[in-house]
């Protein structure tokens, strides 16, 4: 692990009532996990720092913004309402257009139960990708930041639509869950890999991960965690 990466490493609390304690610079978010035996059975025989190790490896099914055989992937669980993971949307676009196809950046999600439009805004922008393309995922969640930070009603369905991805086609996918087990499996996923708060990250190089981002760290810090392995 890299200096920056040994810095910033938090260990993970295993709290077996429920209740996990948003690390780094998310001080204040909690939530309760939904697998709680998950992070159990990984926690025995490893170091806790290393448990961004237990990260699941990249696939097709995975949302992959930038040049999909980039060396580098940030792969990061966050929460689409979560304004931390906003910022940290907005550090990764950057990084992604600055490093010109040497890193992509991957999005897993992890919806907080205290955000009332998180999961419903996984779902839309699964949905819309599914059936308008990848596109239209990365363009629901641009949308939706917007329509959160003007405050008042959001409207998935109507965001969906904005973008050019509604319709009965959507209509369909979103009313029938089709995307429960990806989202639910990304979350899952998200506390074996030692999620303490989002926005979380891992750094992959070549396929494996090698370290992580605990945090919605500023541009440069990312970059000195994704710089020594290029």
């Amino acid at each position: 692990m890299n200096k920056f990466l040994e810095k910033y490493s938090v260990p993970v609390s295993i709290m077996i009532a429920g209740l996990f304690v948003a690390g780094a610079v998310l001080l204040s978010n909690f939530y309760a996990p939904k697998n709680e035996d998950a992070l159990a059975d990984v926690s025995e025989g490893i170091e806790e720092e290393t448990f961004y190790q237990y990260a699941a490896p990249i696939t097709d099914a995975d949302r992959i913004l930038g040049n999909k055989d980039a060396k580098i992937k940030v792969v990061t669980y966050a929460d689409m309402e979560c304004s931390y993971c906003m910022t940290f949307e907005d550090t990764m676009n950057t990084l992604v257009s600055e490093y010109n196809g040497q890193v992509a950046w991957v999005y897993r999600h992890f919806p907080l139960d205290f955000h009332e439009n998180a999961m419903s805004a996984a779902i839309a922008s699964e949905c819309a990708a599914d059936v308008a393309g990848e596109g239209k995922f990365w363009e629901f969640m641009t949308k939706f930041k917007d329509a959160v930070n003007a405050g008042g009603l959001v409207d998935v369905k109507a965001i969906a639509s904005s973008v050019g991805a509604g319709g009965s086609a959507f209509d369909e996918c979103y009313s029938s869950n089709k995307f429960a087990d990806k989202i639910d499996g990304d979350y899952n996923n998200g506390i074996e890999a030692g999620l303490q708060g989002t926005p979380y990250s891992v750094v992959f190089a070549d396929g494996t991960p090698v370290g992580m981002v605990d945090g919605a760290y500023p541009i440069e810090d990312v970059k000195a965690a994704i710089d020594p392995y290029l």
